[in-house]
């Protein structure tokens, strides 16, 4: 029960936990759930859970705390690790250190270390790397390192035309690419 005894429906309760999750305001996030909002629920605007919707660690950490399941995926095969490459570092930590596999692919064969890389999240890719990510491992027709030397090339050019302009992260091409060349010349040497 909230405010005035009004008790929500667990469809009301879905919705407002997915407008808390969109304003990453954890404290709503936390009384939602204190008051049965479902953590792995989904709501009638999307089928993604809740996990699926976090923007920052606080947030991941209530809804795991809050029951949350760290192992779901879209019908896609999409994970919130995959989704986490497009925030700061901290999600991604906080996301691995609940059980989550660095190296899981969706459907396309997509990885969170092809996401994390192809947006330039040089954070994201070293946290990843250091849990064993595959490098080597492709997405579509490029590898993470193709990817990332070709998106570097296309932000410098039409910086206005890719996703997230002012992403939640810092974007750094150069130091992704220094890491998976790292990385893959370490793999060789093995």
């Amino acid at each position: 029960m909230l405010r005035d005894g009004w008790t929500p429906s667990a469809q009301e309760r879905a919705e407002l936990l997915r407008k808390a999750l969109q304003d990453d305001d954890v404290g709503v996030i936390k009384a939602l759930l204190e008051n049965g909002a479902d953590p792995n629920g989904t709501s009638g605007a999307t089928s993604m859970t809740p996990l699926m919707m976090v923007r920052s660690a606080a947030a991941a950490r209530t809804l795991l705390d809050g029951g949350a399941d760290p192992s779901v995926r879209t019908e896609r095969g999409v994970t919130p690790l995959m989704q986490a490459a497009h925030f700061a570092p901290e999600l991604t930590e906080v996301l691995l250190r609940a059980g989550i596999p660095g190296d899981q692919p969706d459907a396309a064969g997509r990885t969170a270390l092809s996401e994390a890389s192809c947006v330039g999240n040089a954070g994201v890719v070293k946290l990843l790397l250091a849990r064993g990510a595959d490098p080597t491992r492709p997405t579509g027709n490029e590898s993470p390192l193709e990817c990332a030397r070709n998106l570097k090339d296309y932000d410098r050019l039409y910086p206005q035309r890719l996703m997230n302009v002012d992403p939640p992260f810092i974007k750094d091409f150069d130091t992704v690419i220094a890491l998976l060349e790292q990385a893959l010349a370490k793999r060789q040497r093995k």
